[in-house]
């Protein structure tokens, strides 16, 4: 199946506009900053909830309006 993309609030890459593929993407950044405020983290330990709602929240705004359904 042929996809339109997304393009990534953080790095202005285009994504596939399949919603995994766009996720995968955008976690990648949140570990990288988990990774910069927290330079003996492990990827293995895991987060929290607390944390991982953290560093979504730390994701640049709007995203694509295709995401929101508008």
């Amino acid at each position: 199946m042929n996809y339109a993309k997304y393009r990534c609030p953080v790095c202005n890459k285009e994504v596939e506009r399949d919603l995994t593929a766009y996720l995968r993407h955008t976690n990648k950044h949140m570990i990288e900053t988990l990774k910069e405020l927290h330079p003996n983290w492990v990827s293995d330990d895991g987060t929290c909830e607390k944390c991982k709602n953290f560093l979504y929240e730390q994701l640049p705004r709007p995203y694509p309006n295709s995401i929101s359904g508008k």
